[in-house]
């Protein structure tokens, strides 16, 4: 029996949650994938990845840090109607937040999910279409989009 740590916690936690986003506004087709290689094996996708966090001190004489992590959200969408439509609908939901859970693995299985604490929006730092000129491209990245914000797990 292993524990995910924090930062696979937490991408597990938007994959989950993101997957039920779009099950809720009626959105089918779509492949949660993790990685950007996945995403045109898988298309279309949305592609979910945390990078590397940031460290800030909890507060002045204190050894603790609060850790802020970026994640990084694209959209491999068929067409630009699509891609707008589907990063508004997002840009909605994430404003809300999201519910952290803590995953328990057995034999490669998820075999335990607790929800332990709240993913918070600490900054929105973009939502665009990723690629400008999208002129001689394959289809996958015709209409990709990047929704990027910054997160801390309470």
């Amino acid at each position: 029996m292993a524990t995910y740590r924090q930062e696979r916690n937490l991408e597990a936690s938007l994959i989950d949650q993101i997957t039920e986003l779009l099950e809720d506004g009626g959105w089918t087709g779509f492949t949660i994938v993790k990685s950007l290689s996945q995403a045109y094996e898988k298309f279309p996708a949305i592609c979910i990845n945390v990078t590397e966090p940031s460290f800030t001190r909890k507060e002045i004489g204190n050894y603790e840090f609060i850790k802020i992590y970026t994640v990084n959200i694209r959209l491999f969408c068929k067409d630009d109607g699509q891609r707008l439509d589907l990063a508004d609908y997002l840009l909605d939901e994430i404003e809300k937040g999201f519910k952290y859970y803590e995953y328990t693995i057995e034999g490669g299985e998820v075999s335990q999910k607790l929800e332990t604490g709240r993913i918070n929006i600490q900054r929105m730092r973009e939502s665009r279409k990723e690629l400008r000129n999208t002129e001689n491209l394959v289809k996958e990245d015709k209409y990709r989009h990047l929704i990027s914000f910054d997160v801390k797990i309470s």
